[in-house]
Protein backbone atom coordinates (compact mmCIF):
# COMPACT_ATOMS: atom_id res chain seq x y z
CA UNK A 1 0.00 0.00 0.00
CA UNK A 2 3.05 2.06 0.75
CA UNK A 3 3.89 1.80 -2.98
CA UNK A 4 0.70 2.73 -4.34
CA UNK A 5 0.70 5.64 -2.04
CA UNK A 6 4.11 6.65 -3.10
CA UNK A 7 2.29 5.82 -6.74
CA UNK A 8 -0.50 8.36 -6.79
CA UNK A 9 1.45 11.08 -5.01
CA UNK A 10 4.23 10.91 -8.08
CA UNK A 11 1.19 11.52 -10.12
CA UNK A 12 0.00 14.84 -8.38
CA UNK A 13 3.42 15.66 -8.31
CA UNK A 14 4.04 15.28 -12.00
CA UNK A 15 0.74 16.65 -12.87
CA UNK A 16 1.41 20.05 -11.30
CA UNK A 17 4.54 19.94 -12.60
CA UNK A 18 3.24 19.56 -16.31
CA UNK A 19 0.90 21.76 -15.97
CA UNK A 20 2.61 24.86 -14.09
CA UNK A 21 4.03 26.66 -16.87
CA UNK A 22 1.20 26.11 -19.43
CA UNK A 23 -1.06 27.45 -16.82
CA UNK A 24 0.80 30.47 -15.61
CA UNK A 25 1.61 31.64 -18.93
CA UNK A 26 -1.48 30.87 -20.42
CA UNK A 27 -4.93 32.40 -20.47
CA UNK A 28 -6.58 33.74 -18.52
CA UNK A 29 -2.91 35.35 -16.75
CA UNK A 30 -0.70 35.30 -18.71
CA UNK A 31 2.03 36.33 -16.97
CA UNK A 32 5.57 36.78 -18.05
CA UNK A 33 8.77 35.03 -17.14
CA UNK A 34 8.95 37.69 -14.21
CA UNK A 35 5.75 36.65 -12.82
CA UNK A 36 6.17 32.84 -12.86
CA UNK A 37 9.32 33.54 -11.62
CA UNK A 38 7.77 35.34 -8.42
CA UNK A 39 4.87 32.09 -8.14
CA UNK A 40 8.14 30.07 -7.79
CA UNK A 41 9.79 31.68 -5.21
CA UNK A 42 6.91 31.95 -2.96
CA UNK A 43 6.73 28.36 -3.04
CA UNK A 44 9.87 28.17 -2.83
CA UNK A 45 10.16 30.28 0.44
CA UNK A 46 6.80 28.71 1.90
CA UNK A 47 8.74 24.87 1.72
CA UNK A 48 11.92 26.71 3.10
CA UNK A 49 9.96 28.30 6.03
CA UNK A 50 7.78 24.93 6.50
CA UNK A 51 10.87 22.99 6.58
CA UNK A 52 12.83 24.47 9.40
CA UNK A 53 10.19 24.17 12.39
CA UNK A 54 9.31 20.37 10.75
CA UNK A 55 13.04 19.60 10.90
CA UNK A 56 13.63 20.65 14.43
CA UNK A 57 10.65 19.43 16.07
CA UNK A 58 9.05 16.67 14.26
CA UNK A 59 10.89 15.24 11.78
CA UNK A 60 12.92 13.12 14.02
CA UNK A 61 10.50 12.00 15.66
CA UNK A 62 7.01 11.34 14.05
CA UNK A 63 6.22 9.49 10.72
CA UNK A 64 2.78 9.28 11.39
CA UNK A 65 0.22 8.93 8.54
CA UNK A 66 -1.81 11.69 9.40
CA UNK A 67 1.15 14.31 8.77
CA UNK A 68 1.18 12.58 4.70
CA UNK A 69 -2.78 13.28 4.57
CA UNK A 70 -2.24 16.80 5.66
CA UNK A 71 0.80 17.23 3.05
CA UNK A 72 -2.06 15.85 0.27
CA UNK A 73 -4.67 18.50 1.42
CA UNK A 74 -2.42 20.99 1.20
CA UNK A 75 -1.86 19.95 -2.31
CA UNK A 76 -5.36 19.52 -2.74
CA UNK A 77 -5.78 23.19 -1.57
CA UNK A 78 -3.53 24.18 -3.86
CA UNK A 79 -5.51 22.23 -6.69
CA UNK A 80 -8.71 24.00 -6.15
CA UNK A 81 -7.15 27.49 -5.83
CA UNK A 82 -5.64 27.30 -8.82
CA UNK A 83 -8.88 25.74 -10.66
CA UNK A 84 -10.98 28.62 -9.37
CA UNK A 85 -8.15 31.25 -9.13
CA UNK A 86 -9.41 34.31 -10.95
CA UNK A 87 -6.30 36.91 -9.08
CA UNK A 88 -2.98 36.59 -9.32
CA UNK A 89 -3.28 36.57 -5.56
CA UNK A 90 -4.80 33.37 -5.62
CA UNK A 91 -2.06 31.86 -7.27
CA UNK A 92 0.01 33.31 -4.54
CA UNK A 93 -1.65 32.02 -1.55
CA UNK A 94 -2.05 28.43 -3.44
CA UNK A 95 1.56 27.97 -3.84
CA UNK A 96 2.30 29.29 -0.63
CA UNK A 97 -0.03 26.70 1.05
CA UNK A 98 1.02 23.71 -1.57
CA UNK A 99 4.48 24.34 -0.26
CA UNK A 100 4.23 21.74 2.62
CA UNK A 101 3.20 18.94 0.50
CA UNK A 102 7.12 19.09 0.09
CA UNK A 103 7.66 19.10 3.39
CA UNK A 104 4.88 16.45 4.51
CA UNK A 105 4.97 13.72 2.09
CA UNK A 106 8.44 12.70 2.25
CA UNK A 107 7.11 10.16 5.19
CA UNK A 108 6.09 8.30 2.63
CA UNK A 109 9.88 7.56 1.11
CA UNK A 110 11.13 7.15 4.78
CA UNK A 111 8.93 4.43 5.50
CA UNK A 112 9.36 2.28 2.35
CA UNK A 113 13.03 2.95 3.31
CA UNK A 114 12.79 1.56 6.56
CA UNK A 115 10.79 -1.69 5.06
CA UNK A 116 13.21 -2.53 2.47
CA UNK A 117 16.71 -4.67 3.34
CA UNK A 118 20.01 -2.22 2.90
CA UNK A 119 21.08 -4.44 -0.20
CA UNK A 120 17.50 -4.20 -1.68
CA UNK A 121 17.73 0.35 -1.72
CA UNK A 122 19.31 0.65 -5.23
CA UNK A 123 16.78 -1.83 -6.62
CA UNK A 124 13.76 -0.26 -5.11
CA UNK A 125 14.40 2.99 -5.43
CA UNK A 126 16.01 2.43 -9.18
CA UNK A 127 12.46 1.42 -9.98
CA UNK A 128 11.06 4.15 -8.52
CA UNK A 129 13.07 6.38 -10.50
CA UNK A 130 12.31 4.53 -13.42
CA UNK A 131 8.52 5.09 -12.92
CA UNK A 132 9.19 8.78 -12.06
CA UNK A 133 11.16 9.36 -15.12
CA UNK A 134 9.18 7.72 -17.17
CA UNK A 135 5.67 8.08 -15.36
CA UNK A 136 6.33 11.88 -15.92
CA UNK A 137 5.91 11.70 -19.64
CA UNK A 138 2.54 9.86 -19.36
CA UNK A 139 1.39 12.03 -16.51
CA UNK A 140 2.48 15.12 -18.50
CA UNK A 141 0.57 13.56 -21.55
CA UNK A 142 -2.41 12.82 -19.44
CA UNK A 143 -2.63 16.54 -17.58
CA UNK A 144 -2.10 18.12 -21.47
CA UNK A 145 -4.34 16.24 -22.81
CA UNK A 146 -7.11 17.11 -20.25
CA UNK A 147 -5.92 20.76 -20.18
CA UNK A 148 -6.35 20.84 -24.10
CA UNK A 149 -9.96 19.67 -24.07
CA UNK A 150 -10.85 22.17 -21.10
CA UNK A 151 -9.38 24.99 -22.05
CA UNK A 152 -12.56 25.95 -24.41
CA UNK A 153 -14.49 26.04 -21.11
CA UNK A 154 -12.80 25.83 -17.94
CA UNK A 155 -9.10 25.95 -17.93
CA UNK A 156 -8.55 25.16 -14.35
CA UNK A 157 -10.31 21.20 -14.72
CA UNK A 158 -7.11 19.73 -14.55
CA UNK A 159 -6.76 20.53 -11.45
CA UNK A 160 -9.70 19.35 -9.82
CA UNK A 161 -8.88 16.22 -11.84
CA UNK A 162 -5.53 16.17 -9.42
CA UNK A 163 -7.14 17.01 -6.31
CA UNK A 164 -9.42 14.19 -7.31
CA UNK A 165 -5.77 12.10 -7.50
CA UNK A 166 -5.01 13.52 -3.89
CA UNK A 167 -8.72 12.18 -3.03
CA UNK A 168 -7.86 8.57 -4.09
CA UNK A 169 -4.33 8.80 -2.13
CA UNK A 170 -6.37 10.19 0.86
CA UNK A 171 -8.82 7.14 0.91
CA UNK A 172 -5.57 4.85 0.83
CA UNK A 173 -3.93 5.93 3.50
CA UNK A 174 -7.09 5.84 5.72
CA UNK A 175 -7.13 2.31 5.20
CA UNK A 176 -3.67 2.12 5.66
CA UNK A 177 -3.71 3.34 8.98
CA UNK A 178 -7.12 1.68 10.20
CA UNK A 179 -5.31 -1.47 8.92
CA UNK A 180 -1.96 -0.41 10.95
CA UNK A 181 -3.87 0.41 14.18
CA UNK A 182 -6.73 -2.45 14.51
CA UNK A 183 -7.04 -4.24 17.81
CA UNK A 184 -5.01 -7.42 17.31
CA UNK A 185 -7.07 -10.26 18.89
CA UNK A 186 -5.84 -13.29 20.58
CA UNK A 187 -7.29 -16.42 21.75
CA UNK A 188 -7.68 -17.82 25.19
CA UNK A 189 -5.28 -21.45 23.74
CA UNK A 190 -3.13 -18.62 22.84
CA UNK A 191 -2.30 -16.69 25.68
CA UNK A 192 -2.17 -20.29 27.86
CA UNK A 193 0.06 -21.72 25.95
CA UNK A 194 3.06 -19.00 26.39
Amino acid sequence: MLVAIHLLIIVMLCGNLAMYYIYLYGAPFCLDSFGVSLNSAAQTCATILLTIPFTLTIAKHNDHLGLVVLGCLTFMTQFVLLGTAKHIWTLYLAFSIGGAFYVLTPIIRARITKLVEPEEYAVVFILASVFESGGYYAISALTNEIYDLSLSFYQGLVYFFLALVGAITIVIISILYFLEHRPTTTTKSAVLNE
